[in-house]
This record gives structure tokens, sequence and C-alpha cells, in this order.
């Protein structure tokens, strides 16, 4: 995972406790669970699991 991977998953635990119903959609929920599933995909750069990851740091940013 890139060196930035920690800052942004940090970044989209802290919208979930402000916004706590993000818990319940992607990649919020893969994250909070530590899905190693996700979490793998993710480290390997499986197409759809980044652009979840991605699609949650866009929102992420967006406020």
């Amino acid at each position: 995972m890139p060196p930035q991977a920690p800052f942004l998953l940090e970044k989209l635990m802290a919208q979930v406790q402000t916004k706590p119903s993000l818990a319940e959609a992607e990649p919020y929920r893969s994250i909070i669970e530590h899905d190693p599933e996700f979490l793998g995909c993710l480290a390997r750069q499986k197409p759809d699991a980044v652009t979840k990851f991605l699609t949650g740091v866009g929102a992420a940013f967006e406020e």
C-alpha cells in the first residue's frame, strides 16, 4: 500500500465518527471491520477495491 494509506484510512474513520450512518456503506464498513479481503484487495490494487476506496476518499475531502 502507498505510504499515504494510513492517513487516508484515518480520514475515512474520522468521517464515520462525525456521520455514523456511513458505517453501513462501502468502503467505510470494510475499513471499520478491518475486512481482510477488502484490505488485501486494496493492497493488491484490485480495481473494484481501489474504486470503492477512492470514492470514499473523494467524499472525505469534499467536506
